[in-house]
């Protein structure tokens, strides 16, 4: 009933309906081509409604984290032209959003999530070295006081 056509267009070629020769073959093709048309957006839209059932399971903190990972990675996707140098603030950010969100790799593009994690490593052994560095405390008694100190207390026993 339907007849079809092949169009050369450029290097390829594709099929066309034939243009009906009677008013029901017309309407078959005119019904065909209104399905056709409607195919696409309805399955842009099936995709978009599904996408938006799947977030409105997600809890809203668990979407805000998500908006404000992919916001900063666009801020510094905006500041560079080549690789994007990321700063401390930013490494800062991403250790800060490893311990808070737990989907974050989902949401990481700039960086691998072992690269977060190794920040996340170096900052705790900064710390502890920070933690455990050398203090002054209590300055040093010279050894003539100490003398001192030991020779009073020979001389008083009940002191």
């Amino acid at each position: 009933m339907l007849a079809w056509e092949k169009v050369a267009c450029g290097d390829s070629a594709y099929l066309r309906p034939v243009p009906p020769q009677n008013l029901v073959e017309r309407t078959i093709v005119d019904d065909f081509t209104l399905r056709v048309r409607l195919a696409a957006p309805m399955r842009h839209l099936l995709c978009a409604l599904l996408a938006t059932a799947r977030s409105s399971l997600k809890s809203q903190h668990e979407l805000a984290l998500g908006n404000l990972a992919l916001r900063q990675q666009l801020a510094v996707l905006k500041l560079q032209t080549k690789r994007p140098a990321l700063t401390d603030t930013d490494r800062a950010f991403w250790v800060a959003l490893f311990r808070l969100w737990p989907n974050w790799q989902n949401a990481l593009i700039l960086v691998k999530p072992e690269t977060v994690i190794g920040w996340h490593r170096k900052g705790f052994r900064l710390y502890w070295t920070w933690k455990s560095r050398k203090r002054g405390g209590r300055p040093p008694i010279d050894a003539e006081i100490r003398a001192l100190i030991r020779r009073m207390a020979r001389d008083n026993p009940t002191w």
